[in-house]
């Protein structure tokens, strides 16, 4: 099923280009499978898609009911996989880090034939968004077949809510495995609010990734509870114990001893502040004593040896001499003669 294109123009959708100069034939599929290998960022733990639109013979394809799954995938409640087919909100992977990748499979009640595809960038964080993808399709669920590839170099728009350009889809032959066999499913950890009674239900119950998101949390919402002190001192404890490490690794032995050595006092009163069970096993400090450069010792004649011979100081010159040159003062006092008044 296609709408027109002026039934289109009223929602969030692609612009229509022009179809491209040589023939384009339609490919045949009721699965559809998009598969994020890598984001703008690489220090990122998650990624996004907004919107995803698909085209036949110029005509947007009616997603309606269109089913989407995130397989090994973990999304929040407002932001799950299913939001790709509605022009508000985005869909969120939060296991993208964890995985190596992220794929989203698009299920149709039944076979369409499909010429390109194309996708929106959310309305933040756009070190998120996808810009090397892989596409694959599938008429029976078992056996897939390449469509398209971006390679890393894909200019994904930097505008937020912005489409990309339209992606041919072409049958390429046989499509790699997704998963390997000895890939497990790995979630990322979460961070859940840990205050009874916590009214907010995206920390209490989905949690963050980032702890230090969850503390911000805390201190907002509940700033005099116990668990929040004992979250602030578990973070600093952390963050002085790796930053001493990654200090000392990076500048050698000795500055993480001297490190070391300086903040032991305040390392292990952060350890103790905060509870066993989440702080854990406080790091040991070894107390490493500076080597001390010796002082440089008189050397003494020994005894029988000669007497090493005494310089005469050199005699005090007139002030009227301090005109006269150098040679001939030299050679009046080699000779003996003392400097006198003239």
């Amino acid at each position: 099923a296609a709408r027109d294109d002026d039934a289109a123009a009223s929602i969030s959708e692609p612009v229509l280009a022009e179809r491209p100069s040589f023939v384009a034939y339609p490919v045949a599929l009721q699965q559809l499978r998009v598969i994020i290998l890598s984001t703008r960022s690489d220090q990122v733990v998650s990624a996004q898609i907004s919107q995803i639109c698909l085209r036949c013979a110029g005509k947007i394809v009616d997603m309606t009911d269109f089913v989407v799954r995130n397989p090994r995938g973990q999304s929040p409640s407002s932001e799950g996989p299913e939001r790709v087919l509605s022009p508000a909100g985005k869909w969120l992977d939060m296991n993208f880090s964890a995985n190596g990748k992220s794929v989203l499979e698009l299920v149709a009640p039944r076979e369409v034939e499909v010429y390109d595809i194309s996708f929106c960038t959310a309305r933040d964080e756009k070190s998120r968004d996808p810009v090397n993808l892989r596409i694959d399709g599938s008429r029976n669920g078992s056996e897939w077949f390449l469509l398209h590839e971006t390679g890393e170099q894909f200019p994904t728009p930097c505008c937020r809510r912005s489409w990309t350009p339209w992606l041919l889809l072409r049958n390429q032959g046989p499509a790699p495995e997704v998963w390997m066999p000895d890939d497990a499913c790995r979630d990322a950890p979460r961070y859940r609010c840990s205050v009874p009674g916590c009214k907010d239900s995206s920390a209490a119950r989905e949690g963050y990734l980032v702890q230090g998101k969850l503390l911000r949390h805390m201190l907002r919402q509940h700033p005099e509870a116990e668990a929040t002190d004992q979250l602030r001192q578990q973070i600093k404890c952390k963050n002085l114990t790796s930053a001493g490490l990654s200090q000392g690794f990076n500048r050698g032995k000795s500055t993480l001893r001297r490190f070391m050595r300086s903040n032991r006092h305040a390392i292990r009163k952060h350890c103790r502040a905060s509870s066993s069970d989440q702080a854990g096993p406080c790091p040991k400090v070894v107390s490493v004593k500076a080597p001390v450069t010796p002082k440089r010792l008189e050397r003494f004649p020994a005894a029988g040896s000669p007497t090493p011979s005494v310089t005469p100081a050199r005699p005090n010159v007139p002030a009227t001499w301090a005109g006269q040159g150098r040679k001939k003062r030299r050679h009046e006092t080699s000779n003996g003669h003392e400097p006198h008044d003239l």
